[in-house]
Order: C-alpha cells, then sequence, then structure tokens
C-alpha cells in the first residue's frame, strides 16, 4: 500500500545533475576535444601522426559567448602519402574535422575556426620539395579520367600496407 505521507516527507534526496554544461567548460577542455576530433579524422585519412604537430588555438570569445578554437597542422616529418593527404587532401580533411566537431558535445560552447597546415622548416629541404613538385606534376597531367571512383583515393602505390580511404566519408 502507497503512504501518501511520504509524498510530503522533506528528507528526501536532493536532485543531483549529473550531466556536464556546456558553457562551464574550459578552454583546455574544449582544445582537447578539438585535438581528439582532429586526430579521429586524420586517422581515419591513414595520415601518419608521427608527421603532424596538433596546435588548437584558441581566438577568443564571439558574440554568442561561444569560444572560436582553429586547428592548426605543422608538417614535421615528411611521409609522401601522409604529406600529400594532409596538403592536398585539406578541404576534405576540414569538411570531417567541421562534421565531427559538430557532433561533439564542444559544438555548444565553441565555434570551429578552420583547419590550417604549415609545413616546419624541417621539410623544406630541396630533395623534398623536388618530390613534391614531381608529384604535382603528375596530379595535374593525369587525365581526369584516370581515378577509379569518385568517393575513394588509394593510398600511394608503393606502399601496400595502406588501403583505400574513404574520402567521402570524412
Amino acid at each position: 500500500m502507497f503512504d501518501i505521507r511520504k509524498l510530503f516527507r522533506r528528507n528526501a534526496a536532493p536532485f543531483v545533475q549529473t550531466g556536464m554544461d556546456v558553457q562551464d567548460a574550459t578552454v583546455e577542455e574544449l582544445q582537447d576535444e578539438f585535438r581528439a576530433c582532429i586526430l579521429d579524422v586524420l586517422a581515419r585519412a591513414m595520415v601518419d601522426k608521427t608527421c603532424v604537430d596538433i596546435e588548437i588555438r584558441h581566438g577568443g570569445v564571439m558574440r554568442d559567448g561561444r569560444h572560436l578554437l582553429t586547428g592548426m597542422l605543422r608538417l614535421v616529418k615528411w611521409d609522401r602519402v601522409s604529406g600529400l593527404r594532409l596538403l592536398i587532401g585539406l578541404p576534405i580533411l576540414e569538411r570531417g574535422v567541421r562534421r565531427m566537431v559538430a557532433a561533439s558535445w564542444a559544438a555548444e560552447a565553441a565555434h570551429f575556426g578552420g583547419l590550417w597546415v604549415h609545413p616546419s622548416g624541417q621539410i623544406l629541404e630541396r630533395s623534398l620539395l623536388k618530390e613534391l613538385g614531381h608529384d604535382l606534376t603528375m596530379l595535374e597531367n593525369a587525365p581526369a579520367f584516370v581515378h577509379m571512383d569518385d568517393s575513394a583515393w588509394s593510398a600511394h602505390p608503393d606502399n601496400e600496407t595502406r588501403k583505400a580511404t574513404d574520402w567521402a566519408a570524412l
């Protein structure tokens, strides 16, 4: 039988909020979440994470009270596949990060200011730039119908351990 007096007792357990209020998120927590989103997209694009240094810059607070964060990728070690994917595939990678951030809790507390790539001085060696120039020339001279599928970009043929990446999924 139900005791109606229990409804009016004052010693009931207080309401405990278990969720996180995203407006109380620190800049460091937001930077960690943005970094995790970027790392996830880079891993799915098969970019070697040892080739990239990631910095999440805080650009201040926008009019709506949300923070502005930008992903800065510094290409610190040359790997032909990873380097080309970063430099040429940047719009696709940025789209993937935008989607990842939008699906994250951080989207309620921050704006994504874009993804930027900068080559470090270490990779600006003449031999590497010559290799990159050769690869770009090959891409420019390739007929438009050479690719197998618009949604896949195959890894370099010399590297058998990497498989085709579904760029449309990013």
